[in-house]
């Protein structure tokens, strides 16, 4: 098992999510508390790591003892290491989480985002094919809308890539967020800065964001086709 080099692991990001979500929404602690929306996104992630006077922050926002936070998700880790792993259906099947919040083919409005308690296995010959990145850093999403039809319908399974968040968007798949909204769209980047945000669909138009303005979640390398 490879080492982290943080000590903030998966493992304290869902018990913060936990924390927060019993004590209202992402949004209201935001109001409270001088955080971006992405640095919580990237903290509760994993992809971050916080400092302890922002983490006291988030806690007496919450009304949460971090002490006990930190117990908690350390025993989490300590119950995971523990538990026998399932048996994945096939050999060498990848098991990848959900992300919980409907991404809209066009636009869908947000709470930052969420993993769900979904998780299935993918033949990992297959998802191979498309990313070397580890399975802690994959997500798949069910489509929902027809603004990137034909290349993703509604009900159509996504393999997102967290891993992936480049500003050389290279006219890819991205699932992104402006403020609240998230959506999954093609990105461009124009010569004056400008992103492009672009749908397959020839009947929606393209929109436009500023640089700094969007927050990338993670690039979709994969399709499913619902059949």
């Amino acid at each position: 098992m490879r080492k982290r080099d943080s000590w903030w692991t998966m493992a304290h990001g869902n018990a913060l999510k936990l924390a927060i979500a019993r004590h209202g929404t992402q949004a209201q602690l935001l109001e409270k508390i001088d955080l971006t929306r992405s640095s919580l996104i990237e903290i509760l992630a994993a992809r971050s790591t916080p400092k302890r006077d922002t983490l006291d922050q988030i806690c007496a926002a919450i009304g949460v003892d971090v002490d006990d936070l930190l117990a908690i998700s350390t025993d989490e880790i300590e119950d995971s290491a523990a538990a026998p792993e399932e048996m994945p259906p096939i050999p060498g099947a990848v098991l990848i989480q959900e992300i919980s919040l409907a991404y809209g083919l066009g636009a869908t409005f947000v709470d930052g985002l969420e993993v769900a308690e979904t998780a299935r296995y993918f033949p990992a010959d297959w998802v191979r094919r498309y990313t070397s990145s580890p399975a802690s850093q994959l997500r798949f999403a069910p489509g929902k809308g027809n603004s990137m039809s034909p290349t993703i319908d509604d009900g159509d399974i996504m393999l997102v890539d967290l891993a992936e968040t480049s500003a050389s968007f290279a006219d890819l798949i991205w699932v992104c967020a402006i403020g609240e909204m998230g959506m999954v769209k093609r990105l461009a980047t124009r010569a004056d800065g400008t992103i492009v945000i672009k749908s397959d669909n020839p009947s929606v138009r393209d929109d436009y964001a500023a640089d700094g303005e969007i927050h990338i979640v993670g690039r979709v390398v994969a399709v499913i086709k619902k059949t």
